[in-house]
């Protein structure tokens, strides 16, 4: 590679490319098994593939199936997050190429405003619009956003809405609290992580629309 790899990220979808012949006789079925390692050195993905050897194709992949299970269910993952996930990881590592385009958004305001609101801007923008009504369904674009952390994937998630001068603050309490259940506490309102954005004015939702991946 014309660039090394940093060593400190998770690829979202591995792959390889092989290449290599065999035979096959009429109706003959044959089947093959490749297993992919990835590590912080070559050596530790190394080590990695070695210890496939021990066991056999079944016990790897019940292994994986178990984990994997147990993963979701102590999260209280969905398949609906997962697909989420998916469609917005595709956004971050493909912009303007997303299957579910959004509108353009035209922008008068300056950088100073989106500090205003926390967002640093360094990172792909996440940008979710909800009210009182629609604030449950805040919950899968929490874990979604929650799997994308889990893979150290560098992105930031604005949750828009607007409780006026509710002193209750309906939909901020609520989302809040949402925020607590998933276990996402050490991302609010950090660089990197969660911002609540109660808007103002259809400019300020605006610039948010304007620099965001999704």
């Amino acid at each position: 590679f014309a660039v090394p790899f940093s060593g400190k990220e998770t690829p979202v979808d591995p792959c390889c490319a092989v290449r290599f012949s065999f035979s096959v006789k009429p109706r003959e079925v044959r089947t093959f098994t490749f297993f992919l390692s990835t590590a912080s050195s070559e050596q530790r993905a190394l080590n990695n593939l070695a210890k496939t050897k021990k066991y056999s194709f079944g016990q790897i992949w019940n292994s994986c199936q178990q984990k994997q299970r147990s993963l979701y269910r102590d999260n209280f993952f969905q398949k609906e997050d997962v697909i989420l996930c998916e469609i917005l990881s595709s956004s971050i590592f493909m912009p303007g190429k997303s299957r579910f385009p959004f509108p353009k958004f035209t922008n008068r305001l300056g950088i100073e405003r989106l500090w205003y609101y926390g967002i640093s801007g360094d990172y792909p923008l996440i940008l979710i619009k909800t009210t009182e009504r629609t604030k449950e369904k805040v919950q899968s674009f929490l874990k979604a956003f929650s799997l994308l952390k889990m893979n150290h994937i560098d992105c930031e998630l604005a949750v828009c809405f607007s409780d006026g001068g509710n002193y209750e603050r309906p939909v901020y309490s609520c989302i809040r609290e949402y925020i607590r259940y998933i276990g996402l506490e050490k991302y609010f309102n950090q660089r990197n992580g969660v911002f609540l954005c109660n808007i103002e004015t259809i400019e300020d939702f605006s610039l948010l629309g304007s620099v965001s991946a999704f």
